[in-house]
């Protein structure tokens, strides 16, 4: 069964690739250093296809999975194949026809036990 759990998340892949839009994710990461006390950030990017944003009522999402909240307004949702990038984290961002969301939330929708798609929750 592997191998059709597979060709769902190659099937994932094609459809963002094909209907989606480009976008560079920019990964965010945070150090210290316990011998200055300082913090550092830096950041990596991307080129990546995600689905087009889009508010979570526009799915029929009446509330948000950020904890069961109501989706607040300039909150979107999108997704990525995840056999073309490694997870995204929170914190993370994403531009996307030159506006850049904050990634407030990634949920795996997961084609048995492999991730097809990372959903991400963005706020502008």
């Amino acid at each position: 069964m592997p191998g059709k759990l597979d060709g769902l998340a190659n099937t994932a892949s094609a459809l963002v690739t094909d209907f989606g839009k480009t976008a560079t994710l920019t990964r965010v990461t945070k150090t210290s250093s316990a011998a200055t006390g300082k913090s550092t950030v830096s950041t990596a990017t991307e080129t990546v296809i995600v689905t087009p944003p889009v508010p979570p009522s526009a799915l029929g999402a009446a509330l948000s999975r950020l904890g069961g909240t109501s989706a607040e307004v300039g909150q979107f949702t999108c997704a990525v194949a995840a056999n073309d990038v490694a997870e995204p984290a929170i914190g993370d961002r994403l531009t996307i026809d030159g506006r850049t969301y904050q990634i407030i939330a990634v949920t795996p929708v997961y084609a048995g036990e492999v991730a097809a798609l990372y959903e991400m929750e963005l706020r502008a």
